[in-house]
């Protein structure tokens, strides 16, 4: 918004990178504050203006495209950047951290990076809970940080036992194909109402490496790429 009214007054033309999309995002988590509903409509016509000033706009994928085109927005004005993948994506099937870790279960499920207002946590801790797996069946490791992480770990304290979740901190950018070498499906998860705001940076992280895919969330631009190639399995929000 800012600089949108500096590019106005200066008469100096900007762009928009899009990683995620305001202030659908932030409202879409306070969707029921009573606070929230009263400024949505005003949020949305101020960023609205500054997208529509905008000389050219990037957003990650096809939905979010057309979200932005719901703003008002020129579709020449759009143009879609995959996001991209971090470290070595060399594959490696280093297990030092299988070790470092005591990972002991037969089959691992990874979730790394950020684990935000936007991503579902609840949805695979129910599923787990249900299933009456075992630490040495399954173990689900989140590799993260984020708003996010505390709930989860409240949940899992409270509902599982038996070491089958694992929190670790987020390792350095040269340790991640390393991390992400324990895995025999990676996790990606956005919330319902969520699609098209944001694009999970983790996605291509995972497939860069041939990793197969867990993807909870609404159908998206990233469960049309798992069914299109049949890289993985996704599933529906838990309601």
């Amino acid at each position: 918004i800012f600089v949108s009214i500096i590019s106005f007054l200066k008469k100096i033309p900007f762009a928009i990178i899009a990683m995620d999309l305001y202030p659908e995002a932030l409202i879409g988590h306070f969707r029921n504050n009573y606070f929230f509903n009263i400024v949505k409509s005003p949020l949305e016509k101020i960023f609205n203006i500054s997208y529509k000033s905008a000389k050219g706009i990037v957003c990650l994928g096809n939905r979010m495209k057309l979200e932005i085109i719901k703003k008002g927005v020129d579709p020449n004005k759009i143009q879609i950047i995959n996001n991209w993948a971090t470290g070595n994506i060399k594959k490696t099937t280093s297990n030092i951290y299988r070790k470092k870790w005591k990972i002991k279960a037969k089959k691992v499920i990874l979730y790394s990076g950020n684990l935000g207002l936007a991503h579902d946590y609840i949805t695979i801790l129910k599923a787990i809970k249900k299933s009456k797996l075992t630490a040495n069946d399954l173990q689900l490791i989140f590799v993260a940080a984020g708003k996010n992480i505390c709930k989860a770990k409240l949940y899992a304290e409270k509902e599982l036992n038996d070491n089958i979740i694992i929190f670790k901190e987020l390792v350095d950018r040269k340790e991640f194909s390393k991390t992400l070498a324990i895995a025999d499906l990676a996790l990606v998860s956005i919330r319902d109402g969520f699609d098209g705001l944001v694009y999970p940076s983790k996605f291509q992280g995972y497939i860069c490496r041939s990793l197969p895919i867990l993807y909870i969330g609404p159908k998206s631009d990233i469960s049309e790429i798992i069914e299109k190639y049949n890289i993985g399995i996704w599933f529906k929000n838990y309601k």
